[in-house]
């Protein structure tokens, strides 16, 4: 007879102060960072949900971004213990490999894990995010602009790349994003299974683009990966030198643009116009393959460097070196913009009245042309447009209006800049503070550390440049896609197909044809496109989270600011500023004159919502990274910001006061 035994385990019990459970991603949504639920004592009527928890959500950098504690002022947890206990659910899902949900225990002097195991709700799921493309994509998106812009980027860009450093990878890449409540995903599970076969970090672009803290794959050395390694030496030795190519090919686009420009689209069969679409999408896709290699050039010099500054001067700002280069390509527009207003200060007031709308929006172009003055304003201003009218909201969507088609923001602009002393923002204190850390950064090397130093601040500042002024051919690529896009639509109509010319953004690329060619394809067309419309409308009003597991919509509490005493982002520009919040998502649409006690609360910004941006106190943009547009255009106006402030456009209410800390990357929310 076999005997059995039973082991007994004797154990004290944790004098418990506070426990609660920790997770290493959010359990809903899979965003990355980690979620904090604690209690007072046991955790057990935390567990049978018996107690409202306190709440901290820390971002993938380990910045806490947010405390929501049950009573307001009276967090359970204070910071340091917060990011404690994060770093410990962080090493154990490092070490696991994998997602973690964590129960904890604290005693008042240090903390207890009882239990780490796998989170259920999201095993074996792929993970959609749209972080990597909130600049880019910051809304809803139409399906001819998602089908014929932003899904190629994969074939264009990503695709190549993977190939050449992994070889033949047999991956199905049209997989690697998706079109999710009208909003543009990336499968970052499918990303991150490339880069860690390629060696790098499953979070490399997070890591970049957000400052996200690597996350390191481990380590397998085998002889079958020499080549592959070769092939990715190859590779970096060769797209690290990309700046070399840069003048030459925007040369070639401009040349591109300039044929295209003198097209004359009324000329043209429909078939003729999709043929030049298709010409105007290859020349975008060059575009494409050098803004993202120029940005990861950019990225990665700027990294470096800062580690460079900061470890020589722990208490120095890297972002004050790369500041105060007033000449930078996406600045000139608002150049440009300062000098009409300089002209148009000799006005008199009833004309700055009317080019501001404020008799309901009446085009000024009469009334300037009954003086000598009003007319060199009016040749002035049609030179600005020839050079800047392409320019709009969000510069990489065609289906956007731009300044050309509704110059009613530029207007404003140049009446509101017209009626200060100055003439807007200046870049000198910028540039003061440039030269002055540099200076000091310089002093505190030797001779051969100095030249390295100086050859990396040098090839970062150009290739920021070189950012901005392919950003701007993006745009311009854009622009004419629109017209090129506007010019069939205007033959649809002819045909009774389609009701008004810009209703064709509301087809798949893959639908063009066939509207042209199938007419039951005609016939079935409009209906098509009102169900789209009312799609778009739906997921409008939707607030979906940036990161979706298996793509699909939890059931979501709307945010809300109750109880928050900040937000926390990525400090973008430093300083701070206090002053109303004036929330606005389309520049167009803004009326309202801006001062330096407003500060702007923004989904993001782009090149076309420089108007907006005169004269304002400081930005809180609810998207982008240290070297976003919005983040240059404030570190060079000296502004306030912080940016990647998740949900900060629904969260501040438009008038609420608050104070935007540009150094600490946080913004305080005042009740009154």
């Amino acid at each position: 007879m076999t005997r059995l035994s039973l082991a007994v385990v004797v154990q004290s019990m944790v004098p418990a102060v506070v426990s609660g459970v920790a997770f290493s991603v959010d359990p809903v949504t899979c965003r990355p960072g980690v979620v904090i639920e604690a209690c007072p004592g046991l955790a057990e009527a935390l567990v049978q949900g018996r107690v409202r928890p306190d709440r901290y959500r820390l971002d993938p950098r380990g910045e806490i971004e947010e405390i929501a504690p049950d009573r307001p002022g009276s967090p359970l947890l204070d910071e340091t213990r917060v990011r404690e206990l994060a770093g410990i659910v962080r090493a154990i899902a490092d070490r696991a490999e994998a997602p973690r949900d964590v129960e904890w225990s604290f005693d008042g002097r240090r903390f207890f894990i009882l239990q780490a195991r796998p989170i259920s709700s999201i095993a074996g799921k792929a993970v959609y995010s749209r972080r990597m493309v909130s600049d880019m994509a910051p809304g809803v998106v139409k399906p001819l602009v998602w089908s014929a812009k932003y899904a190629p980027v994969i074939r264009n860009v990503f695709a190549p790349v993977f190939e050449e450093i992994a070889g033949p990878t047999g991956l199905d890449y049209s997989r690697m994003s998706a079109r999710l409540h009208s909003r543009v995903y990336m499968n970052v599970t499918a990303f991150g299974e490339i880069l860690e076969r390629i060696g790098l970090p499953p979070n490399f672009f997070y890591m970049l683009a957000r400052e996200d803290k690597a996350v390191r794959p481990k380590l397998r050395p085998r002889l079958g990966a020499l080549p592959s390694i070769a092939r990715h030496v190859r590779f970096v030795r060769r797209e690290s030198r990309i700046g070399r190519r840069i003048g030459p090919f925007i040369e070639a686009q401009r040349r591109e643009h300039e044929a295209f420009r003198r097209l004359d689209l009324g000329t043209l069969s429909p078939q003729e116009l999709i043929g030049q679409f298709e010409r105007l999408k290859a020349v975008h896709g060059r575009t494409q393959w050098f803004v993202i290699l120029v940005s990861i050039n950019m990225l990665l010099r700027s990294r470096v460097l800062g580690k460079m500054i900061v470890k020589r001067w722990p208490g120095t700002d890297p972002r004050d070196v790369i500041k105060g280069y007033g000449r930078r390509s996406s600045l000139a527009p608002f150049e440009e913009l300062k000098a009409l207003a300089e002209e148009a200060r000799r006005l008199d007031r009833e004309i700055l009245e009317m080019m501001d709308g404020g008799d309901g929006g009446s085009d000024p172009a009469p009334a300037l042309g009954d003086s000598e003055q009003g007319r060199a304003l009016l040749r002035r201003f049609e030179a600005f447009m020839d050079r800047f009218g392409f320019l709009s909201a969000n510069g990489s969507d065609f289906s956007e209006t731009p300044w050309v088609e509704d110059p009613r923001i530029v207007w404003r602009t140049i009446a509101r800049l017209a009626r200060h002393d100055g003439s807007g923002p200046s870049t000198a204190e910028s540039e003061a503070r440039r030269t002055e850390v540099l200076g000091l950064v310089r002093s505190g090397f030797g001779p051969l550390k100095r030249r390295a130093f100086d050859r990396l601040h040098a090839s970062t500042v150009a290739y920021m440049e070189c950012r901005e002024s392919i950003s701007l051919l993006m745009t311009q690529d854009s622009y004419l896609m629109r017209r090129c896009l506007l010019a069939l639509g205007a033959r649809l109509v002819e045909r009774g197909t389609i009701a008004s010319p810009d209703d064709i953004f509301f087809l798949f690329e893959n639908e063009l044809a066939k509207v042209l060619d199938d007419p039951a394809e005609a016939a079935a067309a409009a209906g098509r496109i009102a169900a789209r419309k009312a799609e778009l409308e739906r997921d409008a009003a939707l607030d979906p989270p940036d990161t979706l597991c298996g793509g699909e919509m939890p059931d979501l509490v709307p945010p809300t600011a109750e109880g928050l005493e900040f937000l926390s982002g990525i400090g973008a520009s430093g300083g701070a500023a206090k002053g109303r919040a004036r929330v606005v998502r389309d520049p167009a649409g803004v009326t309202d004159r801006f001062g330096a006690d407003d500060v702007l609360v923004v989904p993001f910004t782009d090149i076309g919502w420089l108007p907006v941006l005169a004269g304002i106190g400081g930005v809180v943009a609810d998207t982008g990274g240290q070297l976003s547009h919005t983040s240059i255009i404030a570190r060079e106006y000296g502004i306030p910001a912080v940016v990647s402030v998740r949900n900060a456009t629904r969260l501040i209410r438009d008038g609420q006061p608050v104070t935007v800390d540009g150094t600490a990357g946080r913004v305080y929310l005042h009740q009154d």
